[in-house]
């Protein structure tokens, strides 16, 4: 009998102690039948043999080395693999809870069961709040309406995590994360292509998915290349909306400037935890000149002049103000203030 749901858990150099919460917690789950694919995507530490261990103990768990892939890739290779009729992907230093399937699997079966999350800091947990009820159906209709949660900083649907999603409709609609797009904001771009075929999906208001926030992760450092590749991300969802013939008129001025709201929260984010970080060794004038090149990116451009200030927070309007009058030196100092 296939399993009911495949757990995609791509690897690449996890702590030991997270890789192993992780991988404990998906088996500790109250529904049985499962299978495990720890994707070990060329780590050069002790990640694989930690996988080859559970693999060992427990029939449920496949590993597949590679070659390193970046995350997409390794995803991808989760997919093509797995044999559930819903996967569900995991970082392999986050948690599941134990009910996570119980709780997510559908009675009738859908394209996307859609779970909540939690985002573990070292002294506090931040439960992630949604705009929707719990059983709440979409269907066709609502296509436009789920990508524009996506592109809603507040909606918190756009992580590829916590979700049950039917196998069978990713491979027949050809929806793989795009390999390009490694460590950006790939989940974004790929949730948006997602939900743009889907035929019927559920929220159910239940905290499934533990997000771990590691203050020496990657996606927690300074990175000029993870800037450069959220750009493609942004991008290539811009593309989308301007060529795709499924939209009309109307819902693509909708979805334009739900983009360039979302933006305004990117350009918050790499000016404080990225450029002015204090983790960035590079010196201030360094530092300013790299803003000023990343504020004239077309894309950032055209955000800033018609994103919608209006439904952000006042902390992130004080910054938007401070570089849009070039305060720069009060953004450096924010950013070293920030941890």
């Amino acid at each position: 009998m296939d399993p009911k749901v495949s757990f995609i858990v791509p690897v690449y150099n996890v702590p030991d102690d997270f890789l192993n919460n992780c991988i404990t917690s998906i088996l500790k789950q109250t529904e049985s039948n499962i299978e495990v694919l720890l994707i070990d995507d060329g780590s050069t530490d002790n990640s694989g043999n930690i996988c080859d261990i559970f693999a060992k103990q427990d029939r449920r768990v496949n590993v597949i080395h590679q070659q390193n892939k970046g995350l997409s890739g390794a995803r991808n290779t989760g997919v093509r693999n797995a044999k559930g009729e819903y996967i569900t992907f995991v970082d392999g230093d986050d948690w599941v809870e134990s009910n996570l399937v119980e709780s997510l699997l559908p009675n009738q079966r859908v394209d996307v069961v859609i779970g909540k999350i939690v985002k573990d800091f070292p002294d506090k947990k931040k439960y992630y709040r949604y705009e929707m009820t719990d059983g709440e159906t979409f269907g066709k209709d609502d296509r436009v309406l789920l990508q524009r949660q996506i592109l809603n900083f507040q909606g918190n649907i756009s992580t590829v995590c916590g979700k049950l999603i039917d196998r069978e409709y990713l491979i027949r609609n050809a929806i793989y994360h795009d390999e390009n797009l490694s460590q950006g904001a790939e989940g974004i771009e790929f949730n948006f292509r997602l939900f743009e075929f889907i035929g019927a999906s559920v929220f159910i208001d239940k905290y499934v998915y533990h997000y771990v926030y590691d203050t020496e992760s990657i996606t927690t450092n300074p990175s000029r290349k993870n800037v450069i590749l959220a750009l493609k991300c942004f991008e290539k969802i811009k593309k989308n909306i301007q060529n795709n013939s499924m939209y009309s008129e109307s819902m693509r001025k909708s979805l334009m400037q739900d983009l360039n709201t979302r933006l305004l929260y990117f350009i918050v984010t790499t000016a404080i935890s990225s450029i002015f970080s204090s983790k960035n060794s590079n010196t201030y004038t360094e530092k300013k000149s790299m803003l000023i090149k990343f504020m004239k990116n077309n894309l950032i451009e055209v955000a800033f002049k018609k994103g919608d200030r209006s439904k952000i927070g006042l902390q992130r309007k004080v910054i938007l103000f401070l570089i849009q009058f070039r305060l720069f030196y009060i953004v450096n100092i924010l950013g070293k203030l920030k941890k």
